[in-house]
């Protein structure tokens, strides 16, 4: 039996251990909200994840779009919607820098005649093999274009004086008419090249596109160019 003393403490005792029952079950409580709270924390840590690799996947989706919005499928040439824009900023520019910017248009000779004989897939790598010669033939700041078809727009803004357009052209055209391996196929080409500057032909964009087209033209009445197929080799000669 317990004495009166220790009687006393019984209600002491029995409030102190209902307050651990409560702290122990709120203890436990918290401990499940906890373990919620990371799970939640743990699955929106996935979510966040798989967002951002869908955010990574959109926006190099993005940047292809507008790549393939500005540039040619087949030669990865700016196109002429692009071509168009970096002109108009040469020519706002070039008053300010005091430099004419020249305008070359090209257009491969009787190119008709390789699709025409080898067919489109032939021809296609052969405008490949065009677009990276251009390439390599101009300046970073210059930008080379397919302007459509066989026909490609090289721009030389601020152009050092009257001989660096035909420097360039030099350049061009015996770069281009450098035989194209094509398989057992060797093809060679010639470029008709008519130029124009800016401001010395005309004053806007259209016009300067316009004079340098016509310039190809005349360029292109001068010689009159066959195709000439060798029987029994794979070279084949293209004049």
């Amino acid at each position: 039996m317990f004495q009166n003393d220790e009687l006393e403490h019984i209600p002491i005792v029995s409030e102190y251990f209902a307050k651990l029952t409560a702290l122990e079950t709120a203890y436990a409580e918290n401990l499940e909200q906890l373990a919620a709270a990371q799970a939640k924390v743990t699955a929106l840590a996935k979510d966040n994840l798989s967002c951002r690799k869908k955010l990574k996947k959109l926006a190099k989706r993005y940047l292809q779009v507008r790549y393939f919005a500005d540039h040619d499928d087949l030669t990865g040439l700016p196109n002429r919607r692009l071509f168009e824009d970096r002109l108009k900023l040469a020519i706002a520019q070039s008053p300010r820098h005091r430099k004419p910017v020249a305008l070359l248009f090209l257009d491969l000779d009787k190119f008709k005649h390789i699709n025409d004989s080898f067919g489109h897939a032939v021809g296609d790598r052969v405008l490949k093999q065009v677009a990276q010669r251009l390439t390599a033939c101009i300046r970073r700041g210059d930008t080379a274009c397919r302007y459509g078809g066989d026909e490609f727009i090289v721009m030389l803004p601020e152009i050092g004086g009257a001989d660096s357009g035909d420097i360039v052209i030099d350049k061009i055209r015996k770069q281009l008419s450098m035989p194209y391996r094509i398989g057992d196929l060797e093809i060679e080409l010639t470029v008709s090249i008519g130029i124009a500057t800016y401001p010395a032909d005309q004053q806007n964009i259209d016009d300067v596109i316009g004079q340098a087209d016509a310039a190809m033209y005349r360029a292109k009445k001068r010689v009159e160019r066959v195709l000439r197929l060798e029987p029994g080799r794979a070279t084949v000669p293209y004049f």
